[in-house]
């Protein structure tokens, strides 16, 4: 890795430790202020350190930097503020409350912003999926990175997006053909195990809700509940994912599917061997995309392959072990006709 990839990777870094120095020393300040006879041209200096001097670094390190959109200053800006207004002491906030008028017109200029933004992702994500199939996840995930531009954002976001269109959107989407594609959730049970899994947590969010709501907050119930919500609507749509979205074997590639929690594509070229899995030299970690048990398949390549997990997680590998409901089956069609160059 060259020295500029290596100072790409630790500009998020450097911004970090620099943003979390000047709010340390700005806290320190702070506390001394009712001892010091010009407390409020101090305050002033640290109001300027934590509005302006933490956002215009995180100008040059991340948006000139490396590139990330200019409209992510916005919330910076706006985070700095309440990180001022919560340091600073009430009868110092002078310059801060004119910030703060001026932030008014930001924030909603961001609301319309991300307005605009959604409405583009959505048709963007429309075309994708009349110009290249059903495949909803890929099919967002392209129209988020066209809008937002930064991938691991990106990823990140079009997994959130993704369950909430799984969870809800999905339900008159055919599930594909019995023998169109490979699946990995029967053979092991999986539903019944995520039916388990559901029927508990909502039992416990009930029985967990009423305790605290009666005995302790009100508003402590409500989040605990919400995060459980959260966790059953994930839950569902990982369920109509893995449902969904079928492995298959094509003339040119081997494309691997486990719902959205990996995606993986294997040009046919590459592969050496395919067939149950066998003893590894122990330096060897291959890509493991299986949801419960032990693998049924073992893929081993020429040279390596990068896989893209959930929230755009990357592992890489020239051996996949994976999962499927028929494996013979599977094995057999990647020994039919090869690449058709």
């Amino acid at each position: 890795m060259g020295t500029h990839a290596i100072t790409r990777l630790r500009r998020p870094a450097i911004f970090l430790a620099a943003a979390g120095a000047i709010c340390a020393c700005s806290i320190v300040v702070a506390g001394m202020l009712p001892r010091l006879q010009n407390a409020n041209a101090v305050a002033v200096g640290v109001t300027c350190d934590l509005v302006l001097i933490v956002p215009a670094l995180y100008y040059l390190l991340l948006v000139r930097g490396r590139r990330w959109p200019a409209f992510s200053l916005v919330p910076v800006f706006i985070v700095c503020l309440l990180a001022a207004s919560w340091i600073l002491p009430a009868e110092h906030h002078g310059l801060l409350t004119g910030l703060e008028l001026a932030a008014v017109p930001l924030e909603l200029g961001l609301l319309g912003y991300i307005g605009w933004r959604a409405g583009r992702s959505v048709r963007s994500a429309r075309r994708h999926m009349r110009e290249g199939g059903a495949d909803a996840f890929s099919a967002i995930r392209s129209a988020a990175r066209e809008t937002i531009g930064v991938p691991r954002v990106a990823d990140m976001l079009a997994q959130e997006l993704a369950m909430f269109y799984y969870a809800f959107g999905s339900w008159r989407t055919p599930l594909p053909p019995a023998g169109d594609g490979f699946t990995s959730y029967r053979k092991n049970s999986y539903s019944v195990f995520l039916f388990a899994i559901v029927m508990v947590l909502v039992i416990e969010t009930i029985a967990v809700h009423l305790a605290i709501y009666m005995l302790w907050s009100t508003v402590l119930a409500w989040i605990l509940t919400a995060i459980s919500l959260y966790t059953l609507i994930w839950m569902i749509g990982d369920w109509r994912a893995l449902r969904l979205r079928t492995s298959t074997v094509t003339p040119d590639s081997i494309q691997i599917r486990l719902g959205t929690r990996w995606d993986v594509e294997i040009p046919r070229n590459d592969v050496d061997y395919v067939g149950p899995p066998t003893a590894l030299a122990g330096n060897v970690r291959p890509l493991k995309l299986v949801l419960i048990g032990e693998p049924d398949v073992e893929i081993r390549l020429s040279r390596p392959v990068t896989a893209r997990g959930i929230y755009g997680l990357r592992r890489t590998s020239t051996i996949v072990h994976l999962q499927v409901d028929d494996p013979a089956r599977f094995v057999e069609s990647t020994r039919g006709p090869g690449p058709t160059s």
